[in-house]
């Protein structure tokens, strides 16, 4: 958190605190919508209202190639049906060629 002071007109003002966002992150929650086996992506500090190209690779084999978009805010939030795949586990790079963000997930059987 970073408190900024301004000098106008010969007074000092001390303005409200500014969170920055040092770096994009991206967090992935396995889970089940009723026949469907699931990952969500959900990211923040990313440029806002940009496009971001989420990548899933396995043993570096592209898997999946995804693209959404962030909000005003620079969050962002993507689910993916993952029935397809097959257990192990997978790498994920997200990126708006501005920022970067990587994790990971296993699926078990």
């Amino acid at each position: 958190m970073i408190k900024f002071l301004f000098f106008v007109f010969g007074l000092i003002i001390l303005s409200s605190s500014v969170i920055l966002a040092e770096a994009a992150s991206i967090d992935t929650e396995i889970t089940s919508v009723y026949i469907w086996d699931m990952i969500v992506f959900r990211g923040e500090g990313f440029h806002r209202l940009h496009n971001v190209e989420i990548v899933i690779y396995q043993d570096d084999l592209l898997i999946v190639d995804l693209l959404t978009q962030t909000t005003d805010r620079g969050d962002l939030f993507m689910p993916l049906i993952i029935n397809y795949l097959s257990p192990g586990k997978y790498d994920v790079l997200a990126t708006d060629n501005i920022h970067t963000a990587a994790t990971s997930f296993e699926i078990h059987i």
